[in-house]
Formats: structure tokens, C-alpha cells, sequence
């Protein structure tokens, strides 16, 4: 059944007795996506949340969603105050056409994109890595932006690059900490441990790391709700039929089917 079948069976039958027939669409969905039905509370069952659900910051070059267990592996294996998941910006060379490329020139010490390229975000005393270049990958600080031209401090090649170049931005508040790291790595040391089988995350200090994660973009607000109503036990009605997290606009649409 598609999720909107699903939503739409619920709402008819009401099977757990919740009054849908007079809530609101905006009701349904809030009560639908609430944490109070039973659930296996097992590491397991963590994973397998993990595993199943994705997430993306839409900062940057992070606008796929990627599953979260991947995101939780990519800030445990980040270097501190590296920007694993782009979300300051990147800009790829494209293919042979001009606007496209991405041009490096030894004589002006300037990086020129191509008219596609939008490099509106860049302004002087940014930093910016290079990467795929012949000899200049690394990290400079702007000089100067001019239409799509950038200047560097250095550029010891004059080069046009198709596909393989890349042009990260860096910024500060997008850079993984040396905590949210080390709290990336103790959260997948627990979720992997062999000899555990509850772990109860309603905790202060565990709290923390969570937030960690949340600030990390490695997952939302959301999912660290979820993952602590695991270790209570807990998961919501949309969770326990597979369709969740249920929106206002999926309930409206399964009540005009």
C-alpha cells in the first residue's frame, strides 16, 4: 500500500481509538507523528533508525540526502575543523564547454569560473581549497572578487580543468569540532559495541552529544527525539505503519482519495 493508502486506512478505521474523524489534517499528522506507541528500545532497532532514515543540511554542497549512519561514519572519521559534508560550498568543474571550466593563471595568481559557476558567496578574505589541480591544491585566502574572477595570494600553474577540479569554500561555523568528533566516535563506538543491547540515551551529558550531532548536521532535532524514545521504548503511530514522519498535506490528500 502506498503511504497515502495507509493514511487514509487509518483515519477511516481508527484502530487505536485517537478521534481522527474530527481532528484537523494539521492534527492528524502532529498526532500521528507523536511518541507513544510501543517499541523494541534494542541497539538494534537504533541502527536500523539509522540505516533507514537520511538527512542533508541544503548549506552548500550538502543538498543530497545522505543515510545517516554514513553521516554519523563521515564526523567520526573527520579530521577537527574540516567541513566533511561541503555545507560552506563547493563548486565543481563541469564539462568543455567555457562556462563550465574553472581556469587557473600563474600571471595573475587568479582562479576564473565559468558563467555557470555562481560564485556570488565569495567575497574577499574568504578561504577557499583548492582541489584537483596539477600543483596548487590547498588552502589561500582571497585577495580580491571581480565578476568570476577570484585572486589568490599564489597560482604556479596556468591550467583550464573540465571535471576534475573542485573549489571548497571554508567557514568557520561549518567546521566539525575536535567535541563533536570525539562525541561522533563515542556514539558509534556505543551503537556498534558487540556486548551491548540497551543503551538509554535519557541522560544530561548524553544530551549534550546529541546536540553535537544536531549542530554537526548529522541529523535533526528529530531524529535525536527518536532515538531517545528508543531507549524508552517508545516510537510514533507513522514509525510503527512505515510512513513517517506524516505531513499536514499527506492527511488532507488521504481524505480526498
Amino acid at each position: 500500500m502506498s503511504k497515502i493508502d495507509i493514511i487514509k486506512t487509518e483515519i477511516t478505521v481508527d484502530p487505536l481509538t485517537r478521534g481522527y474523524s474530527i481532528m484537523s489534517d494539521a492534527e492528524v499528522a502532529t498526532d500521528m507523528n507523536t511518541l507513544y506507541r510501543p517499541a523494541d528500545g534494542s541497539v538494534a532497532e537504533m541502527v536500523r533508525y539509522l540505516t533507514t532514515h537520511d538527512n542533508r543540511s541544503n548549506e552548500g554542497g550538502d543538498t543530497n540526502a545522505t543515510l545517516i549512519m554514513g553521516r554519523l561514519i563521515t564526523a567520526a572519521d573527520s579530521q577537527p575543523y574540516t567541513d566533511p559534508f561541503n555545507r560552506a560550498g563547493v563548486w565543481e568543474a563541469g564539462g568543455s564547454g567555457a562556462n563550465e571550466q574553472i581556469a587557473l593563471s600563474a600571471a595573475g595568481n587568479t582562479v576564473t569560473f565559468g558563467s555557470t559557476h555562481d560564485i556570488s558567496s565569495l567575497d574577499a578574505k574568504d578561504a577557499i581549497r583548492l582541489s584537483g589541480t596539477s600543483a596548487d591544491d590547498g588552502a589561500q585566502q582571497i585577495v580580491s572578487v571581480a565578476l568570476q574572477v577570484v585572486t589568490l595570494p599564489s597560482i604556479t600553474v596556468t591550467e583550464t580543468l573540465e571535471r576534475v577540479m573542485r573549489v571548497f569554500k571554508v567557514q568557520d561555523a561549518k567546521l566539525l569540532t575536535n567535541e563533536q568528533i570525539q562525541n561522533a566516535r563515542a556514539i558509534l563506538g556505543l551503537l556498534t559495541a558487540p556486548s551491548l543491547d540497551i543503551i538509554d540515551f535519557i541522560d544530561t551529558e548524553i544530551e549534550l552529544a546529541f546536540q553535537d550531532m544536531e549542530t554537526a548536521t548529522v541529523w535533526k532535532s528529530t531524529d535525536t527525539a527518536a532515538l531517545k524514545a528508543f531507549s524508552q521504548n517508545q516510537q510514533s503511530r507513522a514509525t510503527e505503519l512505515g510512513i513517517d514522519p506524516v505531513i499536514e498535506n499527506d492527511v488532507t490528500r488521504a481524505r480526498e482519495v
